[in-house]
């Protein structure tokens, strides 16, 4: 079996839960995770990897959706990157596609991640572009009957907070929320199994042990229920 796994720095460490699920299920792993990427960047970098592979018989598929508030851009050209420069975050900008892509978080320091936030950055079409994401990659999923699991990294992930929820809830309506983990986050999974285990307490950055037992304990049971794998 292959997995083919997205999502931000919860699922592209070495220790995280898409290599402990690869272990523990003897799946061969292709890893398209970015720290501190948001869920456009995930969207598109796992369907380009379903978009090279011809048959999907042996494919699943996991996300751990981020922040909606996340979001990429490619950068144009070197001037772009210089008004970038100062961001806390080792990878942006992310290389990808012979383009580089600025990732920007609210909570980056940066030039351009503060003028985004203060002037462009809309809570309501931020939700709604993410619920587009998810959704463009969950009608791939299924037009081509390919296996796959959805969850997010914390409860906050498609927070509601400052949305106008006429745009966002006819879009919400369409996601298959029977395809997502039975769980409100993991992080929120593993403060409240593991709670002695984060490497930084006050980070929600699961550690090492915590993602071994959230891919046994909580993914595992899941794909047997659901596909008998």
């Amino acid at each position: 079996m292959k997995l083919i796994s997205g999502g931000c720095s919860f699922s592209a460490d070495k220790f995280c839960w898409p290599v402990k699920l690869a272990e523990q299920k003897n799946f061969e792993h292709i890893q398209t995770g970015v720290g501190s990427c948001g869920n456009d960047l995930i969207s598109r970098k796992v369907l380009d990897q379903l978009l090279r592979i011809d048959d999907y018989s042996d494919v699943v598929v996991g996300v751990m959706w981020s922040g909606h508030v996340r979001k990429g851009h490619i950068a144009n050209g070197p001037d772009a990157l210089k008004r970038h420069k100062g961001t806390q975050s080792e990878t942006s900008p992310h290389h990808w596609m012979n383009e580089s892509w600025i990732i920007s978080n609210p909570g980056f320091f940066d030039k351009y991640a503060h003028e985004w936030y203060k002037w462009y950055f809309n809570s309501t079409q931020s939700l709604m572009e993410t619920f587009e994401h998810v959704l463009r990659l969950q009608w791939y999923l299924q037009q081509n009957n390919i296996k796959y699991f959805f969850t997010t990294y914390t409860s906050n992930a498609f927070s509601q907070d400052d949305v106008n929820l006429s745009y966002t809830d006819p879009l919400k309506k369409l996601i298959d929320w029977d395809k997502f983990l039975p769980i409100t986050g993991c992080s929120d999974w593993c403060r409240k199994y593991y709670p002695l285990d984060f490497p930084d307490i006050n980070d929600e950055h699961p550690g090492k042990l915590q993602h071994k037992q959230f891919a046994a304990e909580v993914i595992t049971p899941w794909l047997k229920k659901t596909y008998d794998i």
